[in-house]
């Protein structure tokens, strides 16, 4: 019966693992698709659709995930907890997506990305801070040497003008996410990791929608926009991938960090910066050089560290 338990358990932490680094590999893949849509159709307003077609996105999912709870009879009452939960998705989903694309805009995948997988150290003061969560320092330590081994896999050829409003775009993302993930942890206490999903695409889903009411009413993100373009099928099957992606890498996301705890979960998550590199590789033909290749693979034996040497 023990060998028995202890084989479930150690099929759900492998379970854990895989949705840590799926959900790294379609956000990556989310923000690859992203800047394509921006660098392919440049008179287009990318940024408006993305934030209508985030908010259906987010919407679609919020009931999906609701018929799931309902079907299962799982879903739960509402109380302060909910609450606080629900501002966590406002968070980390329109505010942090507000700044994550306007600095990929500003500054490219590779530069966002490089800066806002800084939001696990950002997470881990705030959970010792404000949950009183037991980081080592080691673990702590190996989070920016993970930064600091990315660093020169996420420059590589990189040709872009370096705008500062980009990178504070990048580092209120992170703050944004290291927010929502410390919300998340404390929520998960008294919820399940689907539940608590449920209320963070109820914030998601509200944030957008006030977004697109504010612009449409006072802002100018919304106009001009050019819907002859709609006419072009490669629009939508980028925005599809775009959709997709991101919706799922947060389901994966938070299922790993019900499975496994919050650090384990970010330092899964964050391996989405070297898929942006493999991806690009793949997809636009960068030549990415052997020294390149080992720090990548450093990278990701620390990350298996971080992840296997923080306990549940």
């Amino acid at each position: 019966m023990n060998l028995f338990r202890k084989k479930v358990k150690k099929n759900l932490i492998h379970l854990g693992y895989f949705c840590g680094l799926l959900s790294g590999l379609l956000w990556a893949i989310a923000g690859i698709s992203y800047e394509k849509l921006y660098t392919d159709f440049p008179m287009f307003n990318a940024f408006a659709l993305n934030i209508i077609i985030l908010f259906i996105a987010e919407f679609v999912l919020l009931l999906l995930i609701c018929s799931y709870l309902a079907k299962e009879k799982l879903l739960p009452h509402l109380n302060y907890i909910s609450v606080i939960a629900v501002i966590g998705g406002l968070c980390g989903g329109p505010i942090g997506m507000l700044f994550y694309l306007q600095s990929l805009q500003s500054i490219g995948v590779s530069y966002t990305a490089t800066i806002s997988i800084s939001y696990p150290i950002i997470a881990s003061i705030l959970s010792i801070k404000f949950l009183s969560v037991k980081t080592s320092k080691k673990t702590i330590f190996s989070f920016i040497l993970i930064i600091l081994l990315i660093i020169p896999i996420m420059y590589q050829d990189e040709k872009v003008d370096i705008s500062y409003w980009g990178i504070f775009f990048a580092l209120f993302c992170a703050l944004c996410w290291a927010v929502e993930i410390v919300i998340s942890s404390y929520v998960m206490r008294y919820y399940q990791s689907e539940q608590t999903y449920l209320f963070r695409q109820a914030g998601s889903s509200l944030g957008y929608f006030i977004i697109i009411i504010f612009q449409l009413v006072y802002g100018s993100y919304f106009v001009p926009l050019d819907f002859n373009v709609f006419n072009d099928i490669n629009l939508w099957k980028l925005e599809l991938i775009v959709i997709l992606s991101s919706g799922f890498s947060y389901f994966f996301y938070y299922k790993a960090i019900g499975i496994l705890n919050p650090i384990r979960a970010m330092a899964l998550n964050i391996t989405y910066s070297l898929w942006a590199v493999i991806l690009s590789a793949v997809i636009f033909s960068k030549e990415i050089s052997m020294i390149l290749i080992a720090i990548g693979f450093v990278v990701l034996v620390n990350v298996f560290i971080v992840a296997r040497g923080e306990k549940k």
